[in-house]
């Protein structure tokens, strides 16, 4: 079984994961193109009004949108995964004491990720299109001074950037997380670790390893 079952995430680890793909959006998009090829981009994502779909655009350009955009009936859908990264960091044996530490005690990497397996589908209707954008950019703009809405560009720049991308949705089939947290390792080994890593900056990291 890989990741170690101790790795994977449980049911009461949900909120965990909801949170690092709020607070860590771009994710890694991986599907087979419309020539039966593997493809790895990175695209910025959100949820939508409920935490089982996923909302994300790409340009026309975007191999999925030459996939969707070439759908032979408006039902058709797509298989595709999303990874989500939330922040991970090299953990030295020299993080724990002495005392704590074992002959067989070795490096290793510590981190948290989500992965989203589902079905996107393409919103097509324009006025569809441009309520979703004035979500998505509402959703962006949250933690700025003064946020940027939809409405103070020009509606030809609008309508141009609205022809130029494909908007889709993600219905969430699973929502998984991998999640090497040092959950192996008794609590003072992961308050010593967690110690470490805050004093380098890494306090998401130090939290989700004394939380799990």
């Amino acid at each position: 079984m890989y990741p170690a079952k101790h790795f994977q995430s449980r049911e009461q680890d949900d909120a965990l994961l909801l949170s690092i793909v709020a607070q860590y959006p771009l994710a890694t998009l991986v599907f087979t193109d419309v020539e039966q090829m593997p493809h790895i981009s990175h695209i910025p994502c959100h949820f939508g009004v409920n935490n089982n779909v996923i909302i994300a655009h790409v340009s026309n350009d975007h191999p999925l949108a030459v996939k969707l955009n070439t759908a032979t009936t408006d039902n058709d859908n797509f298989d595709i995964s999303l990874i989500f990264h939330g922040e991970d960091g090299y953990i030295s044996p020299n993080y724990i004491t002495e005392n704590e530490r074992s002959a067989a005690s070795v490096p290793t990497w510590n981190y948290a990720k989500v992965h989203v397996r589902g079905r996107a589908t393409a919103i097509i209707d324009m006025a569809d299109k441009y309520q979703q954008m004035v979500l998505s950019s509402a959703y962006f703009e949250q933690q700025q001074a003064q946020p940027w809405s939809l409405d103070s560009a020009s509606s030809t720049a609008i309508t141009h950037m609205l022809k130029a991308i494909t908007i889709f949705e993600v219905s969430i089939v699973t929502l998984e997380g991998s999640l090497k947290l040092s959950q192996n390792k008794p609590l003072a080994m992961k308050q010593h670790i967690a110690k470490r890593l805050a004093s380098q900056g890494k306090r998401q990291l130090a939290q989700q390893i004394l939380s799990i």
